[in-house]
C-alpha cells in the first residue's frame, strides 16, 4: 500500500510540474504573441509583415507545446505503468504509448493527451470533445505549421485567414488549451484523491 501511495505521489508531483511548465513557460509567451498579433491585425494593411511573422511564431510555439505536452504525458504514463501505479487496459492505448516518439502521428499525440491520459485515471476520454469541436481545424493548423517549417514554395511563407477556412488560428488553439487544462485538472484531482 505504501509503495502504491509513493508511486501516486510521484505521479502527482510529475503532473504538478507539467502544469507549472504549462502555466509558467508556454502560456505567457503564447499570450504575449497573440496580443501583439491582435494589435497588428487592427491595422492589417500596414502591419501585414509583422502579423504574418507573429502568426507563424504563434503556430510553431503552439505545436511545440502540443507535442511536448503529449510526450511528457506519455513518459508519466509509462513510468506509472512500469511501477504498477497505473494500468492501461486497452491494447490500442498501450500500443500508442509504446510507439517510438518519432513515429507518433498527430492523431496519436491527441489520443495520448485526450484519451489515454484521462482513462488511465478512470475518467472518460476527452478526445471526443476536442474532435467534435476543433480537431479538423487543429489538423489544418498542423498542416500550416508543416508548411512554415518545411516550405516548398514562396506561398508557404504567408499565412492567411483562408488557410483555416476563414477561421483565425486563435480558435483551435484556445479550444485545445481549454480542453487540456480540463484534463490536467481532472487528472490532478483524481491523483490527489487516490493519494490521500
Amino acid at each position: 500500500m505504501t509503495k502504491k501511495l509513493n508511486q501516486n505521489q510521484k505521479i502527482l508531483s510529475q503532473f504538478i510540474q507539467l502544469q507549472r511548465v504549462f502555466n509558467d513557460n508556454y502560456l505567457p509567451p503564447l499570450i504575449d504573441l497573440l496580443q501583439q498579433r491582435k494589435e497588428a491585425l487592427a491595422n492589417l494593411d500596414a502591419q501585414y509583415p509583422k502579423f504574418n511573422m507573429l502568426t507563424q511564431c504563434v503556430i510553431v510555439l503552439f505545436f511545440t507545446f502540443v507535442e511536448n505536452s503529449a510526450i511528457s504525458i506519455k513518459h508519466i504514463l509509462m513510468d506509472g505503468c512500469k511501477s504498477n501505479a497505473l494500468n492501461i487496459k486497452s491494447k490500442n492505448q498501450m500500443d500508442i504509448l509504446m510507439k517510438n516518439e518519432e513515429r507518433l502521428t498527430f492523431d496519436d499525440v491527441m489520443k495520448i493527451t485526450f484519451s489515454v491520459f484521462p482513462t488511465a485515471f478512470g475518467m472518460t476520454g476527452h478526445y471526443g470533445n476536442i474532435k467534435g469541436k476543433e480537431l479538423s481545424a487543429l489538423f489544418l493548423l498542423r498542416d500550416i505549421r508543416n508548411r512554415i517549417i518545411h516550405p516548398k514554395g514562396i506561398e508557404d511563407f504567408f499565412v492567411s485567414l483562408k488557410s483555416l477556412n476563414g477561421q483565425d488560428v486563435n480558435s483551435p488553439m484556445v479550444s485545445y488549451i481549454t480542453e487540456l487544462q480540463k484534463v490536467l485538472n481532472a487528472c490532478n484531482k483524481n491523483i490527489t484523491i487516490g493519494s490521500t
